[in-house]
């Protein structure tokens, strides 16, 4: 990454989603954290022509899933974050937020407190990025943390959320990227900041088997030549084990096809980047 830059993986995401996967579904904030000629490219998918729809097709292909897996993917959360919203929680910590752009898009974060946390170079460029945009957040936080050297709870602590209310817990397209015993101290982190009824959803990337093989050593090498390294894989049963060891309780873990299900009327193209997204919550201890 160079300073004060934000990663090629965080530009390239946000920039799909920005394509998307029809001019409805699809961020429509992506050109404005975005740059020179990528953003006046990508605010054009907001149009619904026919040579736009031409050029999402094919944009959509030949990304091999990239596309239709980020956009998706930031939708499903949404969903989340919206019920857990109009159900009273005021506080949200994006984890990894990269180039979000929820809290300057969704109207349902007015009542609420945006705290985003990422590396500090990341978090340079967006906040250039944003700085002439009105937040629909009551307010937002930007938190930096390096995941493998720094103290979330530390950092978190001195940004001021408060620990006694329940918080809602985002983090996309992180896990990959991070050590297994950094994820496992990052469950812990988010356990010990959390109160009772705050939730969580997260993606996750299971070890390639089978059929599937081919394709999650596709999706690696395209990532890798971003510059960074897949390296989180993770079965299902781990990570509910892994999350349960914490303290957070697993509700639910849909995979790629139960993604797709979730959108009436979506049309399907090859997909190799696909990730699990599961929901936990902290709950009151059980008693004996």
């Amino acid at each position: 990454m160079k300073p004060a830059r934000a990663s090629a993986t965080a530009r390239l995401v946000s920039a799909a989603r920005g394509v998307g996967v029809s001019a409805d579904w699809r961020d429509p904030m992506a050109h404005e954290l975005s740059s020179g000629k990528l953003a006046q490219r990508v605010v054009s998918f907001g149009r619904k022509t026919r040579w736009i729809e031409a050029a999402r097709f094919v944009l959509r292909a030949s990304s091999l899933g990239l596309v239709d897996h980020n956009t998706l993917r930031m939708l499903l959360v949404d969903r989340a974050l919206q019920g857990w919203l109009r159900g009273g929680l005021r506080q949200v910590v994006v984890l990894g937020a990269g180039l979000d752009s929820r809290a300057w898009r969704m109207a349902e974060l007015s009542q609420a407190d945006v705290f985003e946390v990422d590396h500090p170079d990341t978090q340079a460029f967006k906040r250039r990025q944003v700085s002439p945009l009105s937040p629909h957040a009551r307010q937002v936080v930007f938190v930096p943390v390096d995941f493998e050297q720094d103290d979330l709870v530390v950092s978190l602590a001195a940004a001021g959320p408060d620990q006694e209310q329940p918080t809602a817990w985002l983090c996309e397209g992180v896990l990959a990227y991070l050590p297994p015993v950094v994820s496992e101290r990052l469950f812990s982190q988010i356990a010990a900041l959390s109160a009772v009824g705050s939730q969580l959803v997260l993606s996750y990337v299971t070890p390639p088997s089978g059929s599937g093989v081919a394709s999650k050593a596709v999706a690696a090498l395209l990532v890798r030549q971003l510059g960074e390294r897949a390296r989180g894989f993770v079965s299902r049963e781990s990570m509910h084990e892994r999350l349960t060891a914490a303290g957070l309780t697993p509700l639910e873990d849909r995979g790629w096809k139960e993604w797709q299900e979730r959108f009436p009327g979506y049309a399907p193209l090859p997909n190799v980047f696909k990730e699990r997204l599961v929901i936990a919550s902290k709950k009151l201890p059980q008693t004996p």
